[in-house]
């Protein structure tokens, strides 16, 4: 934490909100597979006052079970339900300070990560384009959809303050405050196509520029920043 600004990029405007009010329940105990795990994921800090931890997490989409990967798997346990279970006690299990998602849906998005407000988290949501997809006649003519997998990013509200946000294609950004230092961090979901090598570099760059532009209107010198993948 010696670099004036830190970048973070997650491998994988709208409002940042509270995805649940304060009146939601705590949170029911962890399974004791949960807690095992999650120690084994976690590394500790030397120190919590000085020091963060940041988690990138790609919750797969809720139709992986179709797909024809891991076949040695049940398909019952790499169906939604079993999955959402397994990966709600993980997350709550790991606690990380913040925590960069991908493939997260818009659509179910303030339902299914209601469980991380309880444990003291805000998030930056993805962006849902289906709204402007419904009402643009030119994308409905080119039979274009909207993205169903999005990025998002949580944090813990108790250790950062929200200052920036911004979405960019397969890219969610944001600005927090800790320690008196202003930290970037980066949700991506590149595209994945080997041929599209091209479009993931611009993706990224676009990303950079992004912070870069918001630096500048705050002040501060974009060559002091570190990056982190």
């Amino acid at each position: 934490m010696d670099a004036r600004n830190l970048v973070v990029l997650g491998l994988p405007l709208v409002s940042c909100f509270t995805i649940a009010d304060a009146g939601v329940a705590k949170p029911l105990p962890l399974s004791k597979e949960a807690e095992m795990l999650a120690k084994l994921m976690q590394r500790p800090l030397k120190s919590s006052a000085q020091q963060m931890s940041v988690v990138s997490f790609n919750m797969l989409l809720k139709g992986f079970d179709q797909k024809p990967y891991y076949p040695s798997i049940p398909s019952t346990l790499r169906a939604w339900p079993w999955r959402k279970q397994q990966l709600e006690e993980l997350i709550r299990g790991v606690d990380a300070d913040v925590y960069c998602m991908q493939e997260v849906e818009c659509s179910s998005f303030v339902e299914e990560f209601k469980f991380l407000a309880p444990a003291g988290y805000s998030a930056v949501p993805p962006k849902d384009d289906s709204k402007v997809y419904s009402e643009d006649t030119l994308l409905r003519a080119q039979g274009k959809i909207p993205e169903l997998a999005k990025c998002a990013i949580f944090f813990k509200t108790e250790k950062f303050e929200h200052i920036w946000q911004e979405h960019r294609s397969r890219v969610v950004l944001c600005a927090l405050k800790c320690y008196d230092q202003v930290i970037y961090f980066a949700s991506c979901h590149l595209e994945g196509a080997p041929s599209e090598g091209k479009t993931r570099l611009t993706q990224l760059r676009n990303a950079l520029q992004s912070i870069q532009k918001d630096q500048k209107q705050r002040g501060l010198d974009p060559t002091t920043c570190v990056t982190l993948a």
